[in-house]
């Protein structure tokens, strides 16, 4: 698809979501607006409990909409105590956690089920269920039934049934969790191809976040049904928008300071603690003498095997394959280190730290 066309038009968009369960005053959505254009991969990312499940069920047509309104292509799908058009005339497809696929159905079968409840002549239901067969390398399980498959086998049963009428929207709940680490990460290159080939939108959960990073053309951090953030996996996990971000997306380093010099090009001096001065990349604007949060990455930090100087001392060592990681206490702060530097130092050892990295933000923004 044109690049500038697929700007122009939406697969799916969200206005002023809200949702609560029951007599509860707790909110799980609120204040929700999102846009996805035909074509992206969106992952949206939070913790058990932040509402993404509720998110896809709600745009599946599987729970009932209370507040705002669900635009799917051009039609309006949903809107508050009015419009709700059946999830089976929503042309979205679900690839659910458990798979929810028909026990008594062979794999053939299972992946023709939707094709039948559109009416879809028995021709065009042949030609498309074989298709998919083919993509999804299941031919010689076609004539099987769910017992008899392993679990990555019936995620791809799961993803082409999904997929076969060729859905406006591909909405997916957490479908690699039940998967060993190996499976898991098999299935997800698959999916990049499948999402390179295809081109289907999507819409994928998880809590993952490694899942997230892998697949995500755009993420979105939820949090106490909030986005919290959204925009490229590199920019959230270099420039969070809150501690909440910053922690939940990939280790971090929080530490709090004050603004020393504000050099410009988004660049201040910041002191940490009493004698600790680093250069940090900033939010917004800072004035002299603001107080701060800083973030920094384990891996953005530099250790240095100096003889004549060192400003830190090694709490603590694991060994973790491709890196290792360590503790520190850098000039009175405890600070955690991720880097390739050889094994050899030990706990009590002193090293040169050199902070590569960082970014802050006004305390009174968060």
């Amino acid at each position: 698809m044109n690049a500038d066309l697929r700007e122009r038009q939406q697969a799916l968009e969200i206005r002023n979501l809200a949702v609560h369960y029951g007599n509860s005053q707790h909110w799980v959505l609120q204040d929700f607006d999102l846009t996805v254009r035909p074509g992206e991969f969106v992952v949206i990312i939070g913790p058990s409990g932040c509402g993404k499940s509720t998110l896809l069920r709600l745009i599946a047509g599987f729970t009932q909409l209370q507040q705002g309104e669900i635009v799917i292509g051009k039609r309006v799908a949903a809107t508050a105590g009015g419009v709700c058009i059946p999830p089976e005339k929503r042309d979205v497809g679900f690839v659910f956690q458990s798979y929810a696929l028909w026990p008594h159905m062979t794999v053939k079968a299972n992946i023709a089920f939707p094709l039948e409840q559109r009416r879809f002549t028995t021709v065009q239901r042949e030609q498309r269920v074989d298709e998919v067969i083919m993509k999804f390398g299941l031919k010689e399980y076609q004539h099987r039934y769910p017992a008899e498959l392993s679990g990555g086998q019936r995620q791809r049963v799961a993803l082409a049934r999904a997929l076969v009428g060729q859905p406006a929207l591909l909405l997916m709940d957490e479908p690699l969790s039940s998967l060993d680490v190996a499976l898991r990460k098999k299935i997800q290159d698959e999916l990049l191809i499948m999402h390179r080939e295809w081109q289907p939108t999507v819409l994928y959960v998880t809590h993952d976040q490694d899942e997230a990073v892998k697949l995500a053309e755009r993420l979105i951090v939820l949090h106490e049904g909030k986005i919290q953030q959204a925009g490229t996996p590199y920019d959230i996990f270099h420039s969070p928008n809150n501690p909440f971000v910053a922690n939940f997306f990939g280790e971090v380093n929080e530490l709090s300071g004050s603004v020393v010099e504000n050099q410009g090009n988004g660049y201040s001096r910041i002191r940490i603690g009493d004698h600790t001065f680093i250069l940090t990349r900033t939010q917004s604007f800072l004035d002299c003498g603001e107080r701060v949060r800083v973030f920094i990455r384990p891996s953005w930090v530099e250790l240095q095997e100096r003889e004549d100087v060192s400003n830190a001392r090694i709490t603590g060592s694991r060994f973790m394959g491709a890196y290792t990681d360590y503790s520190l206490e850098w000039q009175g702060i405890p600070l955690r280190v991720s880097t390739q530097i050889s094994n050899s130092k030990r706990v009590g050892d002193s090293i040169f730290v050199q902070v590569k990295d960082a970014w802050s933000i006004k305390e009174d923004e968060i």
